[in-house]
């Protein structure tokens, strides 16, 4: 090989090297970077922009909404108590936050809505109860209860606390019937807002609820609960269910 070829050689092995350095130098400099929201699994992502380092949780395939069971209105002598038994049928994810909106319509024509935030674990079953005034509200009114704004997350991140009901006794005095117990912060969290529902059933079939509130539950810490019913409903011969409802 003569000098002259081979400093052709030389000479433009140097240049396709400054090409190439050029034009990486563009292309790393300006390839858009990694994110949440260019359609693709990249960056410890779990799934496609899910997951990972994104704030939107990955859905399994078998997802499924809330779901109601049912509703129901139960008239008082003063008020009127809305209740649904709702479902998370799901076993990955939970509902650490929602909005809930109860709809009473007649001929459909809404008559009424009562609007509220609650939460919901995983594979849970739980209640959504409402108080309001009658209003002349026909009892063959349809309920109806939907959701929206739900905060989805995992399971392992979102757990029921352990609260441990401790008694249930049944007293009466002369104004009301009353339900009593005591219920134990079993969790190694404070808790607030503690429900405590109690639900009144004859022969299956659910004629009352009512709700007592804890405002705050210590580690360890056991209180007491009174929720009160009226003297026409005989506690001792139905059959009563208390929910405890808490978040961490």
């Amino acid at each position: 090989m003569n000098t002259r070829l081979f400093k052709q050689i030389f000479y433009g092995g140097i240049f396709l090297i400054i090409i190439i350095g050029i034009i990486s130098i563009f292309y790393f400099s300006f390839r858009a970077k990694p994110s949440c929201f260019d359609g693709k699994q990249n960056q410890g992502e779990e799934g496609i922009d899910c997951g990972g380092p994104c704030a939107q949780i990955c859905f399994p395939p078998d997802f499924r909404n809330i779901e109601v069971l049912w509703t129901k209105l139960l008239p008082t002598d003063k008020r009127l108590i809305l209740i649904a038994k709702i479902q998370n049928p799901n076993a990955e994810l939970g509902a650490y936050d929602f909005d809930y909106e109860f709809s009473i319509s007649k001929n459909n024509q809404v008559l009424k809505t009562v609007n509220g935030k609650s939460y919901i674990y995983a594979q849970e079953v739980k209640y959504i109860v409402e108080f309001i005034d009658k209003e002349n509200i026909d009892l063959n009114s349809s309920l109806n209860l939907s959701f929206k704004n739900i905060s989805w997350t995992k399971a392992e991140k979102f757990k029921k606390p352990n609260i441990i009901l401790l008694d249930k006794k049944y007293l009466s005095d002369k104004d009301f019937n009353h339900i009593i117990g005591k219920i134990k912060n079993n969790d190694f969290v404070l808790l607030k807002n503690i429900k405590i529902i109690a639900n009144v059933y004859n022969e299956n079939n659910l004629i009352l609820s009512s709700v007592n509130t804890i405002n705050q539950l210590d580690v360890g810490e056991t209180k007491s609960f009174d929720i009160v019913f009226p003297l026409s409903v005989n506690l001792e011969s139905a059959q009563t269910e208390i929910v405890i409802e808490a978040k961490k």
